[in-house]
């Protein structure tokens, strides 16, 4: 993330302007938009911020140093807040999943729990994080092997597929079964892959109503998946930098 300065600010209006200027380097120098210097960004916005005393004054500088909002002012600050002392394992986190878990509404037992989950390796991705939040733990399938739907609130509740793909970052499994291939939400499954074939479960076919609300499912998945993107090309627009990742990624999804 590019931070450049859109506008004038008069810094004759603060007590330590010394202070203030050093912070805008600083939060310049972090010019990408990886998790470390989000969090490390939020970081200095929390520091630097009882010194302007007004939030109104607060406002205005990083208004006009770099284009920001009250809401993507509010957002850096949570993450920082929230991550401020795990930016060693910082990267095990996506960006979505960061602001996910740094949301005020967000347990803190929640947080912590996703912090040790990242610690021992696993790698924190919105889809996960979501499931954190909600209580229900995203399952680990096996690709080739059966899966139940064991969410009683799915249509598809008790059919089993096999799985063909998992992928976490849309939170979405390629399953097939005598009917064909599919996309299913990750959260349908249950916490271990099921061993038994797929001719001993519930295989019968659904509804055309039920096929809708499923499809209607996938699609909701995807728009939210969209939305986070776009909101990650809003900020790095408004910073000055739409890198290729953010670009190809927003590709992707369109």
């Amino acid at each position: 993330m590019m931070l450049v300065e859109v506008s004038g600010f008069d810094y004759n209006r603060v007590g330590d302007r010394s202070s203030l200027e050093q912070a805008r380097d600083r939060i310049n120098r972090l010019n990408s938009t990886t998790v470390r210097n989000i969090i490390k960004t939020g970081m200095e916005l929390l520091r630097i911020k009882p010194s302007l005393k007004e939030e109104k004054v607060y406002l205005a500088w990083v208004q006009a140093e770099w284009g920001w909002s009250r809401q993507d002012v509010n957002r850096f600050e949570s993450v920082g807040r929230a991550f401020g002392e795990h930016v060693a394992i910082c990267d095990k986190f996506d960006v979505s999943a960061l602001y996910e878990l740094s949301r005020p509404s967000t347990p803190p037992a929640i947080r912590e729990h996703a912090i040790a989950a990242a610690t021992a390796g696993t790698r924190i991705r919105h889809a996960r994080a979501k499931a954190m939040i909600s209580g229900k733990e995203l399952p680990q399938l096996i690709v080739g092997k059966a899966a139940v739907v064991v969410d009683k609130s799915s249509p598809r509740f008790g059919q089993s597929y096999v799985v063909q793909a998992v992928d976490e970052a849309d939170g979405l499994v390629s399953v097939k079964d005598e009917h064909g291939s599919r996309l299913v939400p990750l959260s349908d499954f249950g916490a271990e892959p099921e061993e038994k074939p797929i001719s001993e479960h519930n295989s019968k076919k659904p509804s055309p109503a039920e096929v809708l609300s499923a499809e209607l499912d996938v699609a909701n998945l995807r728009i939210e998946k969209l939305e986070g993107v776009l909101r990650r090309l809003v900020m790095a627009a408004r910073a000055g930098e739409l890198n290729d990742t953010l670009l190809a990624a927003a590709e992707r999804l369109i």
